[in-house]
């Protein structure tokens, strides 16, 4: 009795896949599909920043359990189910040269830097955490000029 029931089990199973796979074409669900994966970008961001300041307050707490390894193949999955379905949808992504989170960047990179380096002095501190962030800014120019109009 029990070979039977996993049979049938066995059926439903493979009978949802094949009804998967006829919705896939439908817009609608596959809109509704890309509107989850946003959603679960954004949740693995807050997750990786949230690891982010958990390690950094507590050291070896993330990286001595899981690592980073994790949160960031979810957030390459999100991002690559994105790109994926929006290629299938023709939703295309615009670029907007942008800088309004370069101070909070800076802020709480600033944070980060000057907190890993808690046995110097603190003006030995500042000094390399705001030599180290100016180098990143110059290399950041560097890289990615400002259009001039």
């Amino acid at each position: 009795m029990k070979s039977s029931s996993k049979k049938i089990n066995q059926r439903s199973f493979f009978h949802f896949f094949r009804s998967l796979r006829s919705t896939t074409n439908d817009p609608q669900f596959l809109f509704l599909i890309y509107k989850i994966s946003q959603d679960i970008l954004l949740l693995t961001i807050l997750s990786f920043v949230a690891a982010l300041f958990l390690e950094a307050v507590l050291p070896g707490m993330v990286s001595g359990n899981n690592g980073f390894f994790i949160v960031s193949a979810f957030a390459f999955a999100a991002i690559s189910s994105l790109a994926t379905i929006g290629k299938k949808l023709n939703i295309g992504f615009q670029h907007e040269k942008k800088q309004r989170f370069l101070p909070l960047i800076l802020v709480v990179a600033f944070i980060l830097i000057g907190n890993s380096m808690l046995k110097f002095a603190l003006w030995e501190n500042l000094l390399i955490t705001t030599a180290t962030l100016l180098i990143f800014f110059i290399l950041y120019h560097s890289f990615s000029p400002l259009k001039r109009s």
